[in-house]
């Protein structure tokens, strides 16, 4: 997850709708949305909005929305933990 480039799929979101309705996900105002600005949602896929570093921040929180084609809705908040990639290349000594 750490320094991929803008516009890397995070996830996928999907919904199981009684009616078997289509759904639309967005990032909306509430509770856990602190870093709803560092994601967007194309389609169902999150995705990142920035390039993340572990060593700055490894923790995000979002609120997402998802609503069915008559216009009802639920929402949930997300947590999501950024892997930490080893950015130093190994020393090798060659004799």
């Amino acid at each position: 997850m750490e320094n991929k480039s803008v516009g890397t799929t995070i996830g996928l979101f999907s919904s199981v709708d009684r009616g078997e309705n289509s759904h639309t996900y967005s990032l909306v105002a509430g509770d856990d949305d602190t870093d709803n600005a560092a994601f967007s949602i194309i389609g169902n896929s999150l995705q990142s909005a920035e390039v993340y570093d572990y060593e700055t921040q490894a923790n995000y929180s979002i609120r997402v929305r998802t609503t069915d084609q008559t216009g009802l809705f639920f929402e949930k908040s997300f947590s999501i933990t950024i892997s930490d990639v080893d950015e130093i290349p190994p020393d090798f000594d060659f004799f």
